[in-house]
């Protein structure tokens, strides 16, 4: 998929807050020209329409590129669902070929600690263990969901 072949802007309804006491269900424009008539939210600095639509084309290209690595996800799998599948069918355990090498093998099943158990059992010693990594800056997309 050409990432310029972006589909047309949809208009998905979102539930939205409208006061501490209500939520309402409102249409939520998502059309670059109509980010206009989107009202600022609190703590959000106010942007100019360039800067809009500057954004809103990044994000489409995210967008985009957010599908097309879903999609690829979903091809590996089944990719590998079959060479698993004709490995096993051959009694293969490795298999090596120009592209790579493919290993058949048993993983352990994963030992975890209940960790909210822990801590409510032993609250000094989970303290005493518990680290906290450093913050980090990030960007969270949603893609939104098949047809909107």
């Amino acid at each position: 998929m050409n990432i310029n072949d972006a589909p047309p802007w949809e208009t998905g309804a979102e539930v939205v807050e409208a006061s501490t006491e209500r939520q309402a269900q409102r249409e939520t424009p998502t059309r670059p020209e109509e980010w206009a008539e989107l009202p600022t939210l609190p703590g959000m600095p106010e942007v100019d329409s360039d800067t809009k639509d500057s954004l809103s084309e990044m994000v489409g290209r995210l967008r985009l590129a957010s599908h097309a690595l879903a999609e690829c996800k979903k091809a590996e799998a089944r990719a590998r669902e079959m060479v698993l599948a004709a490995m096993q069918e051959h009694g293969l355990d490795s298999f090596r070929c120009d592209a790579g090498l493919a290993t058949v093998s048993e993983r352990r099943g994963s030992q975890t600690i209940d960790s909210k158990r822990f801590r409510q059992d032993h609250p000094e010693l989970a303290a005493r263990y518990t680290k906290v990594g450093k913050s980090a800056t990030v960007l969270v997309f949603t893609r939104p969901k098949e047809g909107e």
